[in-house]
């Protein structure tokens, strides 16, 4: 049996008859999925998405190696940055997303 189905499979006239078939839409769902299944391997049972790199790790580290007045400085800094941040969004309104 397994050298019949070798037989087909390996058939040129064949291939390109289900790749006929394939490309118009009409090949059996259920072969379709076994030719996905044998050509990319079983799918996994759960997708695990990994979490971005932020850089945060990084920008940490260098943070630290910034001294306690230089710290307290960036953080100043950065709080009047978001906050002229914040003030010129709400006098410009919501952006225009017609445009």
């Amino acid at each position: 049996m397994r050298e019949l189905a070798e037989m087909i499979v390996t058939d040129p006239e064949v291939q390109a008859k289900l790749f006929d078939q394939a490309r118009a839409g009409k090949l059996q769902p259920r072969l379709l999925l076994e030719l996905f299944r044998y050509y990319g391997g079983t799918p996994p049972e759960r997708v695990e998405i990994p979490s971005p790199d932020t850089g945060r790790a990084e920008f940490v580290a260098r943070l630290r190696q910034l001294s306690k007045e230089d710290r307290r400085a960036y953080a100043d800094l950065s709080r009047k940055m978001i906050a002229l941040e914040k003030s010129s969004q709400e006098t410009q309104g919501p952006p225009n997303l017609t445009a």
